[in-house]
């Protein structure tokens, strides 16, 4: 039925989602995944957890860490100064969130996967827009935030090489 009223405005459902982004914003999400085959799979994933815990990044990439969520130890902590600023009230998850900016926008997720040896990393990014912008200034902004999805993503999964090596990374999703 959508479809159909923007067929008689004249505008398909494609340039309608753009519109959208223009006004709430741009985001773009991707996951890899990194199993660790072998008997010592599961350990090397849970080393991995557990090395970042010890040792919480500050930053990411290019990006500082402005603030972690650790859903394990309900605990939020500032990036920088590594002080207990808040509790975590949600469900209580083994995995750590990684908050690259003040509007959280821009954040990655560390998971390990409760039946299988395999870790999971998403990474998100999120960029304002605005509706008075220009389809090449829209092009940029999303080209920006494609370009810095993909490196924080890398910088994480090559952080957790760097801890437990031999896992075999899976195509990205997103």
């Amino acid at each position: 039925e959508y479809a159909a009223k923007l067929k008689q405005e004249g505008k398909t459902l494609y340039e309608q989602l753009e519109l959208i982004k223009k006004k709430y914003g741009y985001y773009r999400e991707l996951l890899q995944n990194v199993y660790y085959h072998g008997m010592d799979g599961m350990d090397k994933m849970l080393s991995i957890m557990d090395a970042l815990r010890a040792d919480l990044p500050k930053s990411i990439g290019q990006l500082s860490v402005v603030r972690i969520l650790d859903q394990q130890s309900k605990q939020i902590i500032d990036g920088q100064t590594r002080e207990q600023t808040g509790e975590y009230v949600g469900f209580p998850d083994n995995a750590l969130v990684f908050y690259l900016n003040e509007e959280q926008s821009i954040r990655i997720v560390v998971r390990p996967s409760g039946t299988e040896p395999k870790i999971k990393f998403y990474a998100a990014v999120g960029m304002p827009v605005g509706e008075d912008k220009s389809e090449e200034e829209f092009e940029a902004i999303k080209e920006k935030a494609d370009t810095l999805v993909h490196e924080i993503l890398e910088a994480i999964v090559m952080t957790a090489e760097g801890i437990a090596a031999g896992g075999e990374r899976y195509q990205i999703l997103g």
